[in-house]
C-alpha cells in the first residue's frame, strides 16, 4: 500500500481500480478456501480497504480531533454475511498489525477503541490477537458451512486459546480436531474445549 500524505478522499475511479484489484485478490485465494465459498463481495470489500487506508492515513498523519474519527472510519453500511466478512478479510486481515503500532505510538489513542470495535464485529480478520471475545460476534458465520470451516481453520493456525471460551467457537475446533487434537495442536488442552461444551 502506498500513503500520500494526509489524502483521505477517494475519487470513483480510484475505488473501480481498488475493487478489481481485491476482486483478483480473492479468486487468486479461491481454490484454498473450502468447497462452497461466496461470491466475492465488491461493496464490503471496498470499505475494508478504505477502513485501512483511513486508519494507515491516520497512524501517519493525525490532523484531525478524536471526535472526528468516526466520521472518517464509517461503518459497513451493508449485511454482515459470509460474503461480506470472507471479501473484507482482504484487507482487515491487517488490522491488528495497526493496532500493534498504534499501540506502541501511544496507548491511549482512540483510534485503538474504534479498530478493536471493528475486530469484534468483524472477528474473522481479528482470530490472531483477539484477548477479549465477550461481545464476540458470530453473526453470518455458524450459517456458512464454508464460512465456519474457514473460522475453524484460521483458531487452529493462530492457536488462539481465547476462542476456548467461547462455546460455538470450541465446539467448532473440537469437531474440527477430532481425534487428532494432539497431533494438530500439541500444546492445546483437548480437556478445555470438552469442558466447555458441557
Amino acid at each position: 500500500m502506498i500513503l500520500h500524505a494526509n489524502v483521505l478522499s477517494f475519487t470513483d475511479q480510484e475505488c473501480l481500480e481498488v475493487a478489481d484489484f481485491l476482486r483478483m485478490e480473492y479468486e487468486s485465494e479461491l481454490p484454498e478456501y473450502p468447497e462452497g465459498a461466496p461470491g466475492f463481495l465488491k461493496d464490503a470489500a471496498l470499505w475494508s480497504a478504505k477502513v485501512i487506508y483511513t486508519s494507515s492515513q491516520l497512524m501517519l498523519y493525525r490532523e484531525h480531533r478524536s471526535e472526528d474519527l468516526h466520521t472518517l472510519i464509517k461503518p459497513y453500511a451493508g449485511e454482515v454475511n459470509a460474503a461480506a466478512i470472507i471479501s473484507a478479510d482482504l484487507c482487515l486481515r491487517f488490522i491488528p498489525d495497526i493496532l500493534i503500532n498504534l499501540k506502541m505510538i501511544d496507548s491511549e489513542d482512540p483510534l485503538i477503541t474504534i479498530l478493536e470495535d471493528v475486530m469484534m464485529l468483524w472477528s474473522y480478520s481479528g482470530i490472531a490477537s483477539l484477548e477479549n471475545i465477550t461481545d464476540l460476534n458470530l453473526h453470518g458465520i455458524g450459517e456458512d458451512k464454508c464460512l465456519m470451516q474457514m473460522y475453524t481453520d484460521r483458531i487452529i493456525s493462530t492457536r488462539n486459546k481465547t476462542f476456548m471460551s467461547n462455546k460455538k467457537t470450541s465446539e467448532w475446533v473440537a469437531a474440527s480436531l477430532g481425534m487428532y487434537a494432539d497431533h494438530f495442536w500439541k500444546d492445546h488442552e483437548r480437556k478445555q474445549i470438552t469442558n466447555e461444551q458441557g
